[in-house]
């Protein structure tokens, strides 16, 4: 799908728009044409976004949760893996915030495959990456 600045599509999420564990909306594009999807597709609160293919490396895995409503009807590109999460906003703010550290960081760069230039990571890969869970709250 091609996604413009002047377009007056859906809004697009795009890699730029994940920075610092935060889904920005500084810099956006829309969809230059209609595609179907339902209400229930749109961004919404307990969605996980990963970058999941890049020419660069250091891109690969990056991610943001969504804690709150974006306030704007968005799908996402399709270089952006997107996993709904259960649980509630406590659960979604660990998640975003081992998201962000070091060891998934580390663990990104094992699993990254590459090919013609491109590095991804797969849906696969990204389901059987082991994430510790915070201990409940009492």
């Amino acid at each position: 799908m091609k996604c413009t600045y002047e377009a007056n599509g859906i809004v697009v999420l795009r890699i730029p728009n994940i920075r610092e564990g935060r889904v920005s909306l500084s810099d956006v594009k829309s969809a230059t044409e209609g595609f179907d999807i339902g209400t229930d597709d749109f961004i919404s609160p307990g969605d996980l976004l990963i970058v999941r293919t890049n020419g660069s490396e250091d891109l690969i895995g990056r991610a943001a949760v969504v804690t709150d409503p974006i306030g704007l009807d968005a799908y996402f590109a399709s270089y952006l893996i997107r996993f709904r999460l259960a649980g509630d906003e406590m659960l979604w703010r660990w998640i975003e915030y081992v998201f962000n550290s070091p060891i998934v960081r580390q663990w990104m760069s094992r699993n990254i495959a590459s090919s013609a230039g491109q590095h991804n990571v797969t849906q696969g890969a990204l389901v059987d990456m082991p994430l510790p869970i915070s201990p409940p709250r009492k």
